[in-house]
């Protein structure tokens, strides 16, 4: 799942970008076997959207962003948590960073993120 989403996000594909990246972020909540965290994909989802639907997502991913959810993957199928946490928090971290550089660059030009 992650190549394929790495696949699609260098084609510059945002729908099905956006519909792999909540697949993963799905599987890997699922993976946890954490009841509790199962259950937090549709939030997970919604974020993703909105930061898709409200111009707050580059148009192609970043190299690192792709390349973190390859590690997440890999770590998760060698069973070392600790990689998968680190990784997974380190994509957390960059969409943060990255939002707010989109919404400071827009702001700066007098513009709203995600409108014409």
């Amino acid at each position: 799942m992650a190549a394929r989403l790495w696949a699609v996000g260098q084609r510059g594909d945002q729908g099905e970008f956006l519909r792999l990246d909540i697949e993963f972020h799905a599987a890997v909540l699922n993976a946890s076997g954490n009841l509790m965290f199962s259950q937090l994909h549709n939030l997970v989802a919604e974020v993703l959207a909105g930061r898709t639907q409200h111009g707050l997502m580059p148009h192609l991913p970043d190299h690192e962003a792709l390349q973190l959810h390859v590690d997440v993957a890999s770590a998760i199928q060698r069973r070392e948590a600790g990689a998968a946490h680190a990784a997974m928090s380190r994509i957390v971290e960059q969409s943060t960073e990255e939002m707010g550089d989109i919404w400071s660059s827009s702001h700066a030009a007098g513009e709203e993120p995600g409108m014409p």
